[in-house]
């Protein structure tokens, strides 16, 4: 007797329930391709009484849900539970719009071959990026008219030292960089008039606070540096100390040792108040190889001197000329 295909509308709705099927009863060759749909099929029908690979993807006619426990391959993917391998090559996503990664825990980490070497985090709403190899950078990458360049590199074996490969801009708008450096540090607010700047440095109670400079061979061969303890700001060349600013005022380093202009640099003019002039603890003038200390001070109509050691005052001799 011939066969005939049952179709879907030859079974009514609910029709074939679990005790009106023999075990294996039904297979893939008995089934017209398209002809079972879900609404013809009863709640808990089937269990354990459908054959092994009985049900092929043809069999199931546009199905919005299908729900596999033992996993799904396709191709070289496999989809079990909470992972999805790709057994070789590249795995591309690839939509129509935005791709979400959705946390629920707070991270997004990124392994290679088992290791976790970074995490996207959220930590108390703020973004932070995790590198969590010990001791290895995150390195900001990029490409410069067609050459590619190391933009940034924060280094963690270093606390996480910032290096920047060029210029670094800090402001409202960029600055122009002198043709004479070939890096630079450009703090800019030039927004309004009334804009301001400023680089602020700070350290312990008791420590410095400056800017050093040099070369390859010293990298502190000059300094301006805050003393803290004692409140003196020290100016440095050529690894010494030359003046310094303290609260009784603008001294040099160390007494009798350095001028103030040259024989060729001269300043223009000199404003003073009294004029105190010392040579004490030196080892005496060139004439008679005495020291003293003198303050010339201005009157009204002459110029007095002073001997501070003595006590003595005098009056300058002055002659008017036309």
């Amino acid at each position: 007797m011939a066969i005939t295909k049952v179709t879907t509308d030859v079974i009514t709705d609910g029709a074939v329930t679990a005790p009106k099927l023999a075990t294996d009863s039904v297979t893939a060759d008995k089934l017209a391709a398209n002809s079972v749909t879900a609404a013809k099929i009863a709640a808990g029908t089937l269990t354990d009484q459908v054959a092994n690979n009985s049900i092929t993807a043809a069999k199931i006619p546009n199905a919005t849900a299908l729900t596999l426990d033992g996993g799904v391959t396709i191709d070289n993917i496999n989809i079990d539970g909470t992972t999805m391998a790709l057994s070789s090559g590249d795995l591309t996503l690839d939509v129509a719009g935005d791709i979400i990664l959705d946390a629920d825990g707070g991270d997004v980490k990124f392994y290679d071959g088992g290791t976790n070497i970074g995490n996207f985090v959220n930590s108390s709403s703020d973004f932070a990026i995790e590198a969590m190899v010990q001791d290895k950078d995150i390195i900001f990458k990029g490409d410069d008219g067609g050459s590619g360049i190391t933009a940034l590199t924060l280094d963690m074996s270093e606390a996480g030292t910032a290096t920047f490969n060029s210029v670094v801009n800090i402001g409202t708008d960029s600055g122009t960089q002198p043709s004479y450096f070939n890096s630079y540090l450009n703090v800019q607010n030039n927004a309004s008039t009334s804009s301001s700047s400023s680089i602020t440095i700070t350290a312990g109670s008791g420590g410095y606070a400056g800017l050093h400079f040099g070369d390859s061979d010293n990298g502190r061969i000059g300094q301006v540096a805050y003393n803290n303890s004692d409140n003196t700001l020290l100016f440095t060349a050529n690894n010494s100390e030359r003046m310094r600013i303290t609260s009784d005022g603008l001294l040099p380093a160390t007494t009798s040792t350095y001028d103030l202009g040259s024989s060729s640099l001269r300043w223009a003019n000199l404003y003073t108040g009294d004029l105190h002039l010392s040579n004490e603890g030196s080892e005496g003038n060139e004439v008679d190889g005495t020291s003293g200390d003198w303050t010339i001070q201005e009157g009204d109509e002459h110029l007095y001197i002073k001997n501070n050691k003595s006590g003595k005052k005098y009056r300058f001799a002055l002659e008017e000329i036309e």
